[in-house]
């Protein structure tokens, strides 16, 4: 793609982002608001008390148990229950098992027959339903959350990439403490905004060509796209360092660009809002199980999307 073509995209995906981002910002109250705009990414420390965290630790705890133990290989979990006066009936679960391993596992509330103990709960205090509710306009339901477990692999599971081209509100909650040894992300701030060429050229991909593996992007080393192939989201190892051997505060460089990077430590309770259109990475655990779920309300019907629909992109 050329450089007058990269800056026609970028003009497009900026004058399409214009009016969701002067809603926001016109109504933006509180300095998790603010950051989240800025950013791309606001931490909330102790948003959480422990006790608006028991039944969903509670739940992970036992689903440990009824796999046998932490989980030591990246997959999903198959959880068979049902609810019963007064907690919930498990019949079993099971781990799908991915080749080759990348330490991340995942039970998903939207493949779950029953309501995720304390997903509710922990979905509904005010600044989690205020913050959506200002992301989208709308009442702030939350209606994902996925459970995680980042487990010890010689692969890192997600190297650096954005989830989508229009704005996609996330929030993890760390159900455990997270250091640099427990597989903290990374995100890079600002890179959510599409102003350089690369952001640009990143999103043109995804909107070309959907989330489906392209194994046309040159990818190496110890990370699961580079095995796998990933989405045109990802970025190829001559664009980015997908796979670091340890944990460091220092600017990142992606695509030629240098960005302040968000590294995602903290203490049980701590909320983490980004938008995974801008770009972020995962990290190996080096010894630690990071423990979080993440909180998410896919929604069709943001400006850019619909701009961007409405222009016959494929977002």
């Amino acid at each position: 793609m050329n450089t007058s073509s990269h800056s026609a995209f970028r003009s497009d995906v900026e004058a399409a982002d214009a009016a969701r981002r002067s809603r926001l910002s016109q109504t933006a109250t509180t300095d998790i608001q603010r950051d989240l705009l800025r950013d791309g990414i606001a931490v909330a420390r102790g948003a959480l008390r422990p006790g608006q965290l028991e039944l969903l630790r509670q739940f992970q705890a036992i689903t440990e148990q009824v796999l046998g133990g932490t989980p030591d290989c990246g997959g999903y979990i198959d959880m068979h229950a049902r609810p019963v006066p007064g907690g919930l009936q498990i019949a079993g679960a099971r781990l799908n098992r991915v080749t080759p391993n990348h330490g991340q596992v995942r039970l998903q509330t939207k493949g779950l027959s029953f309501p995720m103990p304390g997903f509710a709960d922990a979905a509904s205090i005010p600044l989690l339903r205020d913050t959506f509710g200002w992301w989208h306009g709308d009442s702030g339901e939350i209606t994902r959350g996925t459970m995680e477990w980042i487990v010890p692999s010689d692969l890192n599971h997600n190297g650096w990439h954005k989830d989508t081209v229009r704005p996609q509100l996330k929030a993890f909650i760390l159900l455990g403490d997270v250091g640099p040894d427990a597989a903290p992300m990374y995100y890079a701030r600002g890179s959510h905004l599409c102003r350089t060429d690369f952001e640009a050229e990143v999103a043109r991909r995804l909107t070309a060509h959907g989330t489906s593996p392209d194994p046309s992007i040159p990818r190496r080393g110890l990370h699961y796209p580079a095995i796998v192939g990933g989405n045109p989201g990802y970025l190829s190892d001559d664009e980015a360092k997908n796979d670091p051997t340890h944990i460091d505060w220092e600017p990142v460089v992606l695509g030629g660009t240098v960005y302040e990077k968000t590294v995602c430590t903290g203490s049980v309770g701590d909320v983490i809002f980004f938008d995974s259109c801008g770009f972020h990475s995962g990290n190996r655990s080096q010894g630690r199980v990071r423990r979080t779920i993440a909180l998410s309300s896919p929604s069709n019907g943001s400006e850019l999307g619909v701009a961007l629909s409405a222009a016959g992109c494929a977002v």
